[in-house]
């Protein structure tokens, strides 16, 4: 059933949102803003890398489960989310310790 889910996910840098919305031409932007924050992995030791698995595998969780359940069932998901937050700790130190995120007020032309 893994092979019939698809979930494609492209992370923009600035530039690359700028250009894409003007290119579209339906908007204009009023203000875009970059948010660079900590994932919490920064200086950890192990019980604190466990918690900041926990808390990535949550935000990730609170995106995606609404998704996943109607594909795979509700059943799955805890223990999906249990196996992330594993990995999540296990990897720590090879990932990168800062996210982006970025914030884009449009008004329709």
């Amino acid at each position: 059933m893994t092979h019939a889910f698809n979930m494609p996910f492209y992370d923009p840098n600035e530039q690359e949102l700028k250009e894409v919305i003007q290119n579209e031409g339906s908007f204009e932007i009023n203000d875009l803003e970059t948010h660079e924050y900590d994932l919490g992995h920064s200086n950890c030791d192990n019980q604190e890398d466990d918690e900041a698995g926990y808390n990535e595998a949550n935000c990730i969780r609170a995106v995606t489960e609404s998704m996943l359940v109607v594909h795979f069932g509700e059943d799955i998901i805890d223990i999906l989310f249990d196996k992330y937050a594993r990995h999540v700790t296990q990897h720590a130190s090879r990932r990168n310790k800062t996210s982006v995120t970025l914030v884009v007020a449009l008004t329709k032309k």
